[in-house]
């Protein structure tokens, strides 16, 4: 692979890490990696951020709704969606995190 390509590949996966609390870049990475390039880290690590959420809502959050649309009305289907989707992808890294 080519430098130019190792940086934001692996700043993505940082990102990809963080997003399970698997990764805390405070406490993991040097100065030096976050200013060699400071808009590209942030804009890598967000997209590594977003792209897990996402993938983890596909794969959970979603097909919860569904089933809730199929039980109730389309609101409460929202509503128990949302619910699920809070505790599992914002409060479950923090506590690995701190664990």
């Amino acid at each position: 692979m080519s430098p130019t390509l190792t940086f934001p590949l692996r700043t993505f996966c940082w990102g990809v890490l963080h997003a399970i609390g698997m990764f805390d870049p405070a406490e993991q990475l040097t100065d030096e990696d976050m200013l060699a390039d400071p808009a590209g880290y942030r804009t890598w690590f967000c997209l590594g951020e977003v792209f897990m959420a996402c993938l983890l809502s596909g794969i959970i959050a979603i097909p919860a709704g569904i089933w809730f649309a199929g039980q109730t009305e389309l609101s409460l289907a929202f509503i128990g969606a949302g619910v699920l989707f809070l505790p599992l992808f914002v409060f479950v890294p923090r506590l690995i995190r701190y664990a």
